[in-house]
């Protein structure tokens, strides 16, 4: 199995096709880490070929940025010019800021532009961009950075988010790239210096791909480029993989969990079980913004009871936790959740570090700042 991994104008890669095989070795060159980099987040090393489609990958910096919570003020009418928003990833603080992304809608015959914060179906459209990209992407150099770019048509990318259980439309799917590509982000990391990321688009290019090829075969063909923290994730492993097949019937912040459970307990048993706060979950996902406690922990509920029946875990626990309130009634304030996994769970997340020190190896990336390298971000 073979991929091309330069990206030229004149060229019109395929739209189907699985990525390069790739048998670890010692270190590559350095001028050849970056398409040895793509070629590593393509090829599920370990695993059986049928069970390729199946799997993708999970980026852990980008997987805990919350950048589509802001989902919940599209209902409110009049949207702000920018929701900020502060979390951490393993205790370090950062401070995201993102803009409302703009398509076009069209009503009785004309076009008008629609601004919208990214949501759940950016984030569905997000996740099965990623899914195409760890089939077939292309990698190229511009202005000395390298970019990976992901080429597909809206058919396809409707077809991958009917397989993860969503029905979009290819007109949903067409206004939801347009707000990934207009939406503005950067990032702060809070330390003694501050940093900040350079604004970019969640996407920073969509564009339609014309090819005579593509113009015969009637095939609406588009490309887009990845973030630079993705660029910068797949060029440093910071990913892991995980068995996508579990998500097509879990709501947006159940996905979301499940995602959540393969990157960030690699050391996963039935004596290390993964503990989450609720609240906290509800901060990196929409879908959980429920006005009363008892309502989120309800739904969230719901999505744990898909989990027993799939496997993934043998069974939870909740602590719900309470707070005196100005009458001094108690008040739910939240709660924790402990998940004790299943054997399909471990068995996964086996095969995913074993992956990943195969391709940590391959680049010559030394395990011992792997904590180091899941931290950091490309500044601008």
């Amino acid at each position: 199995m073979t991929t091309t991994i330069t990206a030229q104008e004149n060229e019109t890669p395929s739209l189907q096709g699985p990525a390069a095989s790739f048998t670890p070795g010692s270190a590559v060159p350095p001028g050849r880490r970056d398409t040895t980099a793509l070629v590593l987040f393509q090829s599920f090393l370990c695993n059986p070929s049928e069970e390729r489609a199946a799997l993708s990958n999970v980026i852990l910096l980008w997987e805990q940025i919350p950048r589509y919570t802001g989902d919940r003020l599209n209902r409110q009418g009049d949207l702000p010019n920018e929701l900020i928003t502060d979390f951490e990833v393993s205790g370090q603080p950062f401070q995201l800021s993102i803009t409302p992304g703009t398509y076009r809608a069209k009503h009785k015959g004309v076009h008008r532009a629609v601004r919208r914060f990214p949501g759940i179906r950016e984030q569905a459209v997000e996740q099965a961009l990623i899914q195409v990209a760890t089939d077939q992407a292309q990698c190229a150099e511009e202005n000395g950075k390298t970019q990976y770019y992901v080429y597909f048509s809206l058919r396809q990318l409707a077809e991958r988010l009917k397989m993860m259980g969503s029905s979009m439309s290819h007109a949903q799917i067409r206004e939801a790239l347009e707000v990934l590509n207009s939406a503005m982000m950067g990032l702060t990391v809070s330390d003694a210096k501050s940093k900040m990321t350079e604004r970019t688009p969640i996407i920073p290019l969509f564009r339609q791909r014309i090819s005579e090829q593509d113009e015969a075969n009637g095939t609406d063909a588009w490309v887009v480029s990845l973030h630079p923290i993705i660029n910068h994730a797949i060029r440093n492993v910071t990913y892991r993989q995980f068995p996508i097949r579990e998500l097509k019937n879990y709501r947006p912040f159940g996905s979301h969990l499940v995602r959540r459970m393969f990157w960030q307990c690699p050391n996963i048993s039935p004596s290390h079980p993964f503990t989450f706060s609720m609240e906290a979950l509800a901060q990196e996902t929409p879908g959980l913004d429920h006005t009363r406690l008892s309502s989120k922990l309800k739904a969230l509920e719901g999505e744990l009871e898909k989990m027993l029946k799939d496997g993934l875990i043998t069974h939870y626990d909740v602590d719900v936790q309470y707070a005196k309130t100005g009458n001094g009634r108690p008040a739910m304030v939240d709660a924790v959740m402990t998940l004790y996994p299943g054997e399909r769970w471990v068995k996964a997340v086996k095969s995913a570090s074993k992956r990943l020190t195969l391709s940590e190896q391959s680049l010559g990336l030394p395990r011992s700042q792997r904590s180091m390298r899941q931290q950091s971000l490309p500044l601008g």
